[in-house]
């Protein structure tokens, strides 16, 4: 679409759209029982939420976020969201993770207390992480949980077609 508006009403030929790389599918985390192992050799001790940022489906301009610290309740996000939807008004399952915040806390062998190591993840393709061995870490663990799903999408495949259709559309 965007080759043939450039031709057609711009009078240009343009290249095909860059490729994002990564592609997060994030709504396995708006359940606090979403099983998220560790690796004892990564030096990670835990993972925290602490920010969902949820889309209600139907209604396209209403958006929850949540946030939470995390010092003392690494589960405050979910207790956060549960306050919420208790009153029943809005099913768990009209809520589409479009953001997620996840904090790494690391070991530290020298002070004792873990290192801190936050950043944000935003359905369908972005992400704050770089590329330093901590980043890396992080990067690894998205796959192995299956949250970061652009390693899964063949050349040629539906999926693949799918994640074209993505990047046209924005």
């Amino acid at each position: 679409m965007q080759k043939i508006f450039g031709r057609v009403i711009l009078g240009a030929k343009l290249g095909d759209p860059p490729d994002r790389g990564e592609v997060y599918k994030l709504d396995v985390l708006r359940q606090e029982a979403f099983e998220m192992p560790l690796d004892p050799t990564d030096g990670v001790e835990e993972v925290r939420v602490t920010k969902l940022k949820l889309r209600i489906i139907g209604k396209e301009r209403r958006v929850i976020t949540l946030e939470a610290s995390g010092e003392s309740d690494s589960k405050a996000v979910y207790k956060l969201l549960d306050d919420i939807l208790a009153g029943g008004t809005i099913p768990r399952d009209l809520l589409v993770v479009q953001q997620v915040g996840l904090q790494f806390l690391f070991r530290s062998e020298d002070s004792g207390r873990p290192k801190r190591f936050s950043f944000t993840v935003s359905a369908p393709h972005s992400c704050t992480l770089k590329c330093d061995p901590r980043d890396d870490i992080a990067k690894d663990y998205l796959r192995k949980w299956g949250l970061d799903v652009s390693r899964r999408l063949e050349p040629g495949s539906n999926q693949s077609r799918q994640k074209a259709q993505l990047i046209i559309r924005e």
